[in-house]
């Protein structure tokens, strides 16, 4: 059965499983993206996320108040007849994209202004990869970020210029400062990265054990090598592009022929561009 197909069963299941690591990872917690943009330039963006923000990223249309909708997926007692579907077709996409929206990182390594490429759609700030993104909006004129949709598909489609996530950072509220990364992203030169202006503390890679799970170690290979493998993956990129192929099956192709992870394959994508 195809995702457009879903049933309101299989949302359900799928809605109780995102509730739960929404509530481990994102709730009452804060996260710091550090961007480049395509001049090198570093900046970055707050956001926040609340237990009342999931009613929005799932998609269902409810008269159930936000915060107590939270607590029912919670608590699994949320039932067929207390939602209904968008009647603008979106939530089945929800469906598809809200499990990988829902880890510490957001499994974002590529952020953006919207491009209102959906006339019916209204965020200003998205975060995401080519599967999936979050979109967010400012509560208030200096207001927080806070998430107020999900997105099926690839980011670079809904944004003026999906600008490279470098370090992502969390926090919980009511903390003052940063100190754990959740993201890094790979092949940066960590020593020619300029902290955004406050944020001058914040640790980096080589300085915090806790990426030694996000980031595990791999053989030593010379600058020689280094440089072979990046003109061949390059090289691969172009004429896989000539022959046709789309963004997923290159990536894809590129994981399984140069052993890349998702992140790294579409690093090459975006320097090939």
């Amino acid at each position: 059965m195809g995702i457009e197909n879903i049933t309101k069963k299989e949302a359900l299941t799928r809605v109780f499983s995102a509730a739960t690591e929404y509530k481990n990872n994102l709730v009452d917690q804060s996260l710091l993206f550090v961007c480049t943009d395509k001049h090198k330039h570093t900046y970055h963006l707050e956001v926040t996320f609340d237990a009342s923000n999931f009613l929005h990223m799932t998609g269902f249309e409810t008269r159930i108040k936000p915060q107590h909708f939270f607590e029912m997926c919670l608590d699994r007692r949320l039932t067929e007849n207390d939602f209904e579907f968008s009647d603008d077709g979106t939530t089945p996409l929800k469906m598809l994209a809200l499990p990988k929206l829902v880890k510490k990182s957001l499994s974002a390594n590529m952020l953006g202004d919207y491009n209102m490429s959906q006339p019916k759609l209204y965020t200003e700030k998205i975060a995401g990869g080519v599967y999936a993104c979050v979109g967010f909006i400012r509560t208030g004129k200096y207001g927080r970020y806070v998430p107020n949709t999900v997105l099926e598909g690839d980011i670079r489609k809904k944004v003026k210029q999906a600008d490279r996530i470098v370090l992502t950072y969390r926090k919980k509220r009511g903390e003052e400062k940063y100190s754990e990364i959740v993201y890094a992203a790979k092949k940066v030169d960590w020593n020619k990265i300029k902290l955004p202006q406050g944020y001058e503390y914040l640790p980096l890679p080589e300085m915090s054990p806790i990426l030694a799970h996000i980031v595990p170690a791999k053989p030593e290979a010379t600058q020689h090598d280094q440089k072979n493998e990046e003109r061949d993956i390059l090289s691969a990129i172009v004429t896989y592009r000539d022959i046709g192929w789309n963004d997923d099956q290159i990536l894809e192709k590129l994981e399984q022929r140069f052993a890349l992870s998702e992140e790294e394959a579409l690093e090459y994508m975006i320097k090939a561009e």
